[in-house]
């Protein structure tokens, strides 16, 4: 990128910025109601998804009413249902493909589940649906399996396989059923809990008693922690809300571990040019935050990629807000090689960042927001992925340099200083 250009969009990034909003401590929202059943502290990284957003997002798309409606209906407005759909980013949503043979495997269909959270923490998995269930039908369709009562503590029944909970992890490819998310994937039989409002299942036993004692009261939930409270209302203001994607604490380090973040493809002189491009760009440290947060929303007119950093000090936040547009405009993917800027520009992304005072934490706000484009382009399989796709495929390829709170000594040491 040339020096004009550079100077052009990093003055467009920094004239974005705002201190003006306050953030609301007590809006809630799908997000939280799905925190309220997930136990606190999180030890996973946390992927959710709201299917019955996707119809107030774009009025013009409509959802299928069941699996044999999805299977036989056509036409644009259904299109642009499977289109946004089909570029969730949700762990063991791969097999949806199956949905004639969930209802045998879970006692449900698929678009029962309204919403849905994965609590991924490899090898353990915890994952939440959401939606209006049928107890009977559920329980009927688990007995024919050879799944078992083994408790109820009101409307929450607790079932387990043939193998018993406490063998929930183990696997059995002669029991493999992909239609069942719990676990069927690899032939395990998950215990998981049934409710008309919910189901979870887990790989772990310890993990589903755990989620039990939040769902009797037990124990605290993520809506509780005021980190999380903060970070989701944080988008409150945005528009829909159909993805969001909280890395755990281990996500987090990673990405303040600029020898992990290089790819091993490189040449250790193509290593040592990145390292010294990054001394010679008047390199600042980016102050350490609490939580990032990752969402899709679309407002009336924008599809937007947040993310969402939580501050334990307003300075600190200032300092980043600061900082991220530079780095944004200067930064080239370490993957494939090519400038973050360009990509931006192809898909008429405006980048918008805001410090958001809190009660507790304070808040930067990071949009990536590009128009909505036409029905047509909507209902296009072919379109280009949401920039909240590309915005997780770069933190699973560890290519979010831009994000990283490695210090200059950190940089000094790889250089050899």
């Amino acid at each position: 990128m040339n020096l004009q250009r550079f100077a052009s969009l990093l003055l467009i990034l920094t004239l974005l910025l705002n201190t003006t909003v306050t953030i609301a401590q007590d809006d809630s929202s799908p997000l939280l109601d799905a925190l309220a059943l997930v136990p606190n502290p999180a030890h996973g990284d946390l992927y959710f998804a709201d299917f019955t957003a996707v119809e107030q997002a774009y009025p013009a798309a409509q959802r299928p009413a069941d699996w044999a409606d999805y299977e036989a209906a056509s036409g644009a407005a259904y299109d642009i249902w499977r289109r946004t759909f089909r570029n969730t980013m949700l762990p063991g949503l791969e097999y949806f493909t199956l949905g004639d043979e969930i209802p045998a495997a879970m006692g449900i269909d698929f678009f029962e589940i309204d919403r849905a959270l994965v609590d991924l923490a490899p090898p353990q998995t915890v994952m939440y649906l959401f939606g209006d269930f049928d107890s009977t039908a559920i329980g009927a369709a688990l007995t024919a399996r050879d799944f078992t009562q083994e408790s109820v503590t009101g409307e929450v029944e607790l079932w387990c396989g043939s193998v018993g909970c406490e063998n929930s992890e183990q696997i059995n490819v002669r029991e493999r059923n992909p239609a069942d998310f719990f676990g069927g994937d690899l032939g395990r039989l998950w215990g998981r809990l049934i409710a008309p409002q919910f189901m979870i299942g887990a790989n772990m036993f310890e993990d589903l008693q755990v989620v039990e004692q939040v769902v009797n009261g037990q124990q605290d939930s993520l809506a509780s922690n005021p980190l999380y409270r903060t970070a989701v209302a944080a988008l409150s203001d945005e528009g829909t809300l159909l993805q969001a994607f909280i890395p755990s604490d281990v996500g987090l380090a990673a990405l303040s571990d600029l020898g992990a973040m290089l790819p091993p493809t490189l040449s250790p002189e193509q290593r040592s040019a990145i390292i010294e491009r990054l001394l010679d760009n008047d390199f600042e440290a980016l102050p350490p935050y609490k939580l990032a947060l990752f969402a899709q929303v679309v407002s009336e007119t924008e599809e937007i990629g947040s993310v969402v950093l939580l501050f334990a000090q307003p300075d600190a936040a200032e300092t980043a807000a600061r900082i991220i547009p530079a780095r944004i405009a200067a930064y080239q993917s370490l993957v494939t090689q090519r400038s973050f800027s360009d990509l931006l520009t192809e898909r008429q992304v405006e980048v918008r960042a805001e410090v958001l005072p809190g009660e507790f934490y304070t808040t930067v706000r990071l949009d990536f927001a590009a128009p909505i484009p036409p029905a047509a382009v909507l209902a296009d399989e072919t379109a280009r992925p949401f920039m909240y796709s590309l915005l997780l495929r770069a933190f699973a390829q560890r290519d979010l340099g831009w994000l990283s709170t490695f210090t200059r000594a950190d940089l000094e040491a790889l250089a050899g200083n």
